[in-house]
């Protein structure tokens, strides 16, 4: 990925003004029409990769995200983007290189704090549909709990009026989490964890027991 695309990457993030039906890489947003069986056991295994992280499954993470890149860079996706904050954030936690491939620059591009990627990736205080996922790409790839209290702000909340921008955001954000809360244990133990908190405000705890609630339910059910 040259200069001209990490480039391009910036414009579609910062162009999104709704949330987009994205490739199933993460198994987590919108449920979309691809096809290809590779690219959802892709993402599905991805998803858990915070689980039981290696060097080799990085390395494994790279080659099957190089063979699909087609997908992965269709029109309308922002699928190379995640897969670039993944690498990423897996290089920057164990320390493991960055192999050749489509999205190595835009990789480097999110590590290096000085680029436009890597300023959008860090603001925190311009939330799109795409920072919801790039923040549960950093989630998957690290296991760190500071990217799911990024995403409660905005779970849970009261929905906006008058601003659609602003609904696909909160919606997208309690949708997401809530899904993941039943499929992922560890973000279930971290909405555990936070609803017992003093901190926490009574709405967003109503919103965490509820959640909690239906990942119990959803597995009760499996």
């Amino acid at each position: 990925m040259d200069a001209q695309r990490v480039s391009a990457l910036i414009g579609r993030c910062e162009g999104q003004r709704y949330l987009r039906r994205w490739l199933p890489i993460l198994a987590l947003l919108v449920p979309t029409a691809m096809t290809a069986a590779s690219l959802e056991e892709f993402g599905t295994e991805m998803s858990y990769f915070y689980v039981a992280p290696s060097a080799a499954k990085f390395v494994e993470f790279q080659q099957q995200a190089n063979e699909l890149e087609a997908e992965l860079t269709a029109t309308g996706s922002i699928g190379d983007l995640l897969v670039a904050v993944m690498a990423a954030r897996i290089a920057e936690k164990h320390g493991w290189p960055l192999e050749e491939s489509f999205f190595k620059d835009a990789a480097a591009a999110v590590l290096d704090e000085d680029t436009e990627l890597g300023q959008f990736v860090r603001d925190d205080d311009y939330v799109n549909p795409t920072k919801l996922d790039i923040w549960w790409g950093s989630f998957f790839a690290t296991g760190e709990a500071q990217y799911l209290e990024k995403l409660l702000r905005f779970a849970g909340e009261e929905m906006p009026k008058d601003d659609i921008f602003a609904m696909s955001v909160v919606g997208a954000a309690t949708w997401s989490f809530r899904s993941n809360c039943a499929q992922h244990e560890a973000v279930l133990n971290f909405a555990i964890e936070t609803s017992e908190s003093d901190s926490v405000s009574d709405a967003k705890r109503a919103f965490l027991v509820e959640t909690i609630e239906y990942a119990r339910a959803r597995a009760d059910q499996r």
